[in-house]
């Protein structure tokens, strides 16, 4: 008979093959020792796979999944090895992050002690390419932890003080949670690229509590290919678009509803003021005839409110 492993990793990579021994390494060393491994590769085109191959026959390796078309979102890739896992503790360890030796034997107790909390995460060094650390004054994460003691919180409490205007989850890889939490949530993060994270953390704590342990066992790295992710103009764009979605999820929480509608109308004419209506109509995927998502008809829906909002104000000033 198969004992089922207690926590389930997941390595879901894409173009990081400078970083994944280390990644690997700082997995399958952890000084916990009851869990598998799931590696996920999404159709890299550097040489992650020649270096992924040699983790392949490795006997905490349970999977090891080579996608042949790209996914288009990191999300799908986290959706498909929480399918995969057995345990029922996740680690989704980034493939360009790593970790203290000691992250898992630190979580793993927190889950175990507290069965109402459905995440749980620690604190992380932020490191550059050359795992350099990056000091404070210079960090580019704006929403890197501060608190300097433990802390248990309702999930109600972390959204509304943590989760609404930021995520203050900076960074997955310093996260265990709870796989039956995240199999009960919605899938609309799926439509997400590059802020599904603080979707599916803000619908877990709907459902569960959060415990923050205060700890420095994650290195979270930034390297150029972040930095462009989140600094060309497009992908601003697309992170707008995604907010919105964010917000949607927040409405059915009664004591925020005044903050998520005043939130979208800010976002609303923030981003009429920074990208105009031709870059906002002309973005990139948005075609004629295109089966728009879920968080496209939000996005225009709530820019077409905006724009005629500024139309009312300005014939009523003409009329004064």
């Amino acid at each position: 008979m198969q004992v089922e492993p207690k926590v389930s990793v997941i390595v879901p990579n894409y173009n990081h093959a400078r970083f994944l021994r280390k990644r690997m390494d700082t997995v399958l060393q952890q000084t916990y020792s009851d869990f598998e491994v799931i590696i996920l590769d999404d159709c890299s085109h550097d040489s992650s796979l020649e270096v992924l191959e040699r983790y392949r026959v490795h006997p905490r390796v349970s999977h090891f999944v080579v996608n042949r078309i790209n996914s288009g979102s990191p999300f799908r890739q986290w959706r498909k090895g929480v399918d995969l896992a057995r345990g029922s503790y996740v680690w989704i360890a980034e493939s360009d992050d790593y970790a203290d030796l000691r992250l898992l034997e630190r979580l793993v107790p927190v889950l175990d002690e507290y069965p109402d909390v459905g995440i749980a995460y620690v604190d992380s060094f932020e490191v550059d390419e050359h795992d350099e650390e990056i000091s404070i004054a210079d960090s580019k994460s704006k929403s890197t932890v501060r608190c300097q003691s433990s802390y248990y919180m309702k999930g109600l409490e972390a959204i509304t003080k943590l989760m609404f205007d930021r995520n203050a989850i900076p960074n997955a890889s310093a996260v265990v949670f709870r796989k039956d939490i995240f199999d009960s949530i919605p899938s609309s993060y799926l439509e997400l690229k590059v802020i599904g994270d603080w979707l599916i953390w803000i619908e877990m704590l709907k459902r569960s509590n959060l415990y923050f342990l205060a700890e420095k066992l994650n290195y979270f790295r930034y390297h150029p290919a972040v930095t462009r992710i989140h600094s060309t103009k497009e992908k601003r764009l697309r992170v707008y678009g995604e907010r919105y979605v964010i917000l949607n999820a927040l409405e059915d929480i009664p004591e925020l509803a005044q903050r998520v509608n005043a939130a979208y109308d800010i976002l609303a004419h923030k981003t009429l003021k920074v990208f105009g209506l031709r870059r906002i109509f002309s973005r990139a995927g948005w075609g004629i005839g295109k089966r728009f998502s879920r968080y496209d008809r939000l996005f225009f829906f709530r820019i077409s409110k905006a724009i005629w909002t500024r139309f009312r104000r300005r014939v009523a000033r003409n009329n004064k």
